[in-house]
């Protein structure tokens, strides 16, 4: 899978810019030449397409003949670039959710303004399967948001410099928050990412996933991060708004463009 993802990078447009092995696991080549490579992976609910190509005329010509062959299988794309969305909707697919990337760049000027107060702590292991659970609780809530499987819980808990942070009341898990660090030599300093945060639908509006962004934070800064990373759909403005209020800036431009037939 690496030579693959080698092979990809080399095309003028492609995914694999942002694709690891471990996503390509089980995927099957239906074409590659000069102009295009496309891959794929069939998931319960649809296919998981990944693709490269040196002309936008090419990969929808492709993509057209793909689509025929698979029979009406739902097929998901992701990394579309801006100007391939217009003729990417002549032939079946829209837009099912678009990512943008928001940073806070100086951690130094970070000040902690939570207004609830809960307890948080760090997942058990024996808990990966609630954790599953409740990120997939909050399904739908968020475009392209379908909550997280447990093998994906468990192998954030096993790696190295990420952390699980749940809230606990009634010995119910309500709130979850996946953590971690990288960067640590880049000029610019290291960097908190927060890859999840998610509320039991019922407890949400409440402040807890406020208190919990910035549980994140101040873990991070206590290791050593001076920046921090976060993204979420253009459109969940309850998120745009809570990370944009603590002090997140928003990248310009388009974020990452995932589409669906």
């Amino acid at each position: 899978m690496k030579s693959l993802i080698s092979k990809g990078k080399t095309y003028k447009y492609n995914c694999f810019e942002y694709v690891d092995e471990e996503d390509l696991e089980n995927s099957l080549i239906y074409k590659e030449n000069n102009e295009c490579l496309i891959a794929y992976k069939v998931l319960i609910d649809k296919i998981q397409l990944y693709w490269a190509c040196n002309s936008r005329d090419n990969i929808i010509k492709e993509l057209n003949n793909f689509i025929t062959e698979m029979k009406g299988n739902k097929i998901y794309v992701e990394f579309i670039p801006e100007d391939f969305i217009e003729v990417m909707n002549t032939i079946g697919f829209n837009i099912e959710s678009e990512f943008i990337d928001l940073w806070y760049k100086d951690l130094t000027k970070y000040i902690c303004n939570s207004s609830t107060s809960v307890e948080i702590r760090e997942l058990k292991e024996s808990e990966t399967q609630k954790a599953s659970l409740l990120t997939k609780s909050c399904k739908g809530l968020s475009r392209g948001f379908n909550g997280e499987d447990e093998e994906i819980i468990k192998e954030w808990y096993q790696t190295e410099n990420s952390k699980i942070f749940v809230v606990e009341k009634d010995d119910e898990i309500i709130g979850v928050a996946l953590v971690n660090l990288y960067g640590f030599d880049s000029e610019k300093g290291t960097v908190v990412w927060i890859r999840l945060l998610a509320v039991d639908p019922k407890y949400q509006h409440q402040g807890i996933g406020k208190s919990m962004l910035n549980y994140c934070i101040e873990w991070g800064i206590e290791k050593g991060a001076v920046r921090s990373f976060i993204a979420t759909d253009v459109e969940n403005y309850n998120a745009l708004k809570l990370y944009e209020g603590i002090g997140y800036e928003r990248n310009e431009g388009r974020g990452q463009i995932n589409m669906e037939n």
